[in-house]
């Protein structure tokens, strides 16, 4: 063997021996941490600033308002509907507000339409001039006046909007009614006549009302006509038979204006003026008369009710 031999054995090992030791001492450990920068004058560096916060997106925009559906005028004889109510606070866009359901209307209630009955109940007057024609040739002329009472009653119906047709009763009385003669008389002073004097109608008439929800109406009637006298039974003067009794018959006509407040679904209670015109007359011939003719009129302001 020769000497390069044996140092090439020799180093082999050593080399061996090296790996293992280094496998039995361990990885080395891991390299310190570099030490913190400083400033020149020794304190730390100030930390840099946050990042600025994101951009938020901007609002949502509302959406544009819907235009309201057009306002179509109610029909005709229907009132008109309320307005709409704005939406309740809190209620942003978007927010469906449900409005509660309008309760049906009645047409016909506290309306003027349909049946028409009205009676009337007031103070009035009755005015008469009598002309009559004596069998002896001559003329004579006198007035009978008298304050009483006034009735009507009117049945009828509504065949146009506001318009009532139909017939109608009506008259007025005075008790005691005050005779002033004119041309003819031996006495022309003033009497008071023992009975009560009558001028009444059976008329058709019309009633209009502008406003068939409200209150305000006014019509007229054209019919027939009649003016009676009847003196009191317990007068000294009665006899006690027909003759007691003096009428006449014509045509007459008039007119009325008034006001009616509802006070029920179909009931009203008002005030009416009216006042009225006849022309009669009697052709019955007497002892004395042979023909005479009157011309009446009167007037009343009336409480009155209507179903209506």
């Amino acid at each position: 063997m020769s000497y390069r031999h044996v140092f090439t054995t020799a180093g082999f090992a050593v080399s061996i021996l090296l790996c293992d030791q280094a496998f039995a001492q361990g990885a080395p450990p891991p390299d310190p941490p570099p030490p913190p920068l400083t400033g020149g004058s020794g304190t730390e560096p100030t930390p840099p600033p946050p990042p600025p916060p994101p951009a938020t997106a901007p609002p949502a925009q509302p959406p544009p308002a819907q235009p309201a559906p057009p306002a179509y005028p109610p029909a005709q004889g229907q009132p008109a509907p309320p307005p709409q109510q704005p939406p309740p606070p809190g209620a942003g866009p978007g927010t469906y507000v449900e409005e509660p359901p309008t309760p049906p209307v009645n047409p016909t209630v506290e309306r003027h339409d349909g049946f028409y009955l009205r009676l009337s109940l007031g103070p009035g007057a009755v005015n008469t001039r009598v002309e009559s024609d004596l069998t002896a040739g001559s003329t004579t002329t006198f007035d009978i006046n008298g304050f009483g009472l006034g009735f009507d009653l009117m049945i009828g119906g509504t065949p146009a909007t506001g318009l009532v047709l139909g017939g109608m009763l009506t008259g007025t009385s005075a008790n005691k009614p005050t005779l002033t003669p004119d041309e003819g008389f031996v006495d022309n002073a003033e009497r008071e006549l023992d009975g009560t004097l009558n001028f009444g109608q059976i008329a058709f008439f019309a009633d209009y009302f502008p406003d068939e929800y409200g209150g305000f109406h006014f019509g007229g009637w054209l019919g027939l006509a009649t003016v009676t006298y009847s003196r009191d039974s317990s007068s000294s003067s009665s006899s006690g038979n027909d003759d007691d009794v003096a009428g006449s018959s014509g045509f007459g006509a008039g007119l009325m204006v008034g006001y009616d407040w509802f006070v029920g679904k179909q009931w009203s209670l008002g005030i009416l003026g009216r006042g009225s015109l006849g022309a009669t007359s009697n052709n019955e011939s007497s002892n004395l008369i042979e023909e005479e003719r009157i011309g009446a009129n009167s007037w009343a302001i009336m409480f009155t009710a209507l179903h209506h």
